[in-house]
Parts: C-alpha cells; structure tokens; sequence
C-alpha cells in the first residue's frame, strides 16, 4: 500500500509541474529604413551693409525670402548679394523628421569691442515628411545685429542645423 501511495504522489507532482510551465514562440521584426542626412546647399549672406549712429538690424525670413533692414545705409543692393540659408535633408520616403535650429544667438567679436548678433532664426518648407525623393530643401533665416560701436568688416561664423527622425 506504501508502493501505491508513493507511486500516486509521483504520477500527481508529475502531472502538476507539467501544467506550471508553458511556452509560447513570439515573432520579431524590423524595417531598416535609409539614415536621416543633411547637407549645407547654400550659406547665409546678409548682404552688404554699412551702420547708421542708432546701429542696423537686418532680418532675413526664411518663409517669404525676404530682407528687413532697419537702421542701414545700403550698399551694392545687386540681386544676389543676400540669400537666406538651405539645407536639403536626405532620408526615407514619407517619413516625418524634426529639424533644430540654434537656440541661442551667435556672437562674433573680433576682439576690439566689434560685436555681430545673430539670433531669432527662422526655417521654412514646404513639408517635414520626405516624399518622392526622399531630399526637401529647407530655408534658415535669422536676424543680424551690428552694435552703435561699428562692424566687423567682412567676416563670417558658422551655425549648426540638427536633423532627426520623429
């Protein structure tokens, strides 16, 4: 009868350890899609400017491709002396990225209390989702300001553009 007991308690404990324990086989998968990219096409140019007593401002708006000069005696105002900034992000098709702009102001000081300010930048495109051939160009514009104290002659700086997926 011990043989009978002993023999149950083996074929139940079996029996229940069995039901503690099941297996299921998932599925994994993954699209790798083209790396985001960006390339400089074209800088920004302010255009040729020189400074009244009260100091200059000048703005260029991405969107509608314009120049805003406030406090300026223009010289050599030809077409092409200014242009706003572009950038042509590179990527997968219809897929939505985000681009970051500079968010501070830039300074550039020649070490002679010559001071340029460029800040409030501004982007323009017609989409953030890359479609058809996967490149858009996107526009930068900012705002340049020259102090009462005068310019730096002939100089330039350089800003960072960042790009991401979303």
């Amino acid at each position: 009868m011990k043989k009978i007991a002993i023999y149950g308690l083996l074929f139940l404990s079996s029996i229940f350890s069995s039901f503690a324990q099941v297996t299921v086989t998932g599925h994994m998968s993954a699209e790798v899609v083209a790396p985001v990219g960006i390339d400089n096409t074209s800088g920004m140019h302010f255009g040729n400017v020189a400074i009244n007593n009260g100091g200059t401002r000048v703005f260029i708006d991405a969107g509608a491709n314009t120049r805003t000069a406030n406090g300026v005696n223009e010289i050599n105002t030809e077409a092409g002396t200014w242009n706003r900034a572009a950038f042509s992000v590179s990527g997968q098709n219809d897929v939505a990225y985000a681009i970051t702009l500079p968010s501070n102001a830039t300074t550039i000081d020649d070490n002679f209390g010559h001071r340029i300010t460029i800040d409030n930048w501004t982007s323009y495109t017609a989409s953030t989702t890359n479609a058809g051939s996967g490149n858009k160009i996107h526009y930068i514009g900012a705002n340049l300001t020259v102090g009462q104290q005068g310019g730096i002659a002939n100089t330039g700086s350089d800003f960072r553009v960042t790009v991401n997926y979303n």
